[in-house]
């Protein structure tokens, strides 16, 4: 949480059809430009983990605009694997990024 964004894990959730596992997370954009949001270095149990938002599948906000989804966990089977998450979140503001690491257990 800072002037630029809000991001807020809520939980995790397997969704079906697709079977798709993941954590629920939402994102506040506080600034007054459009930011993109995106993950990198995921591990999962100390495994390194592919999502469904990387540097290639960068999602968009709009200024001042909230938004809820699952981050997708690509591998994940069930969701008693989905634990001991690490990585960073990444929020680019007009070609600069900030970085936030974050912990899961």
């Amino acid at each position: 949480d800072d002037d630029i964004a809000r991001v807020k894990i809520t939980g995790k959730e397997k969704v079906t059809p697709g079977n798709s596992i993941g954590y629920i997370f939402s994102i506040s954009n506080k600034s007054n430009k459009k930011i993109a949001f995106y993950m990198k270095n995921i591990t999962i149990n100390g495994n390194e983990q592919k999502t469904s938002l990387d540097e290639n599948l960068k999602m968009t906000l709009e200024p001042i605009t909230d938004f809820s989804t699952q981050l997708k966990v690509l591998n994940i089977e069930s969701l008693d694997e989905l634990k001991n998450a690490k990585g960073t979140f990444c929020i680019e503001v007009n070609d600069n990024i900030n970085e936030y690491k974050f912990e899961i257990e």
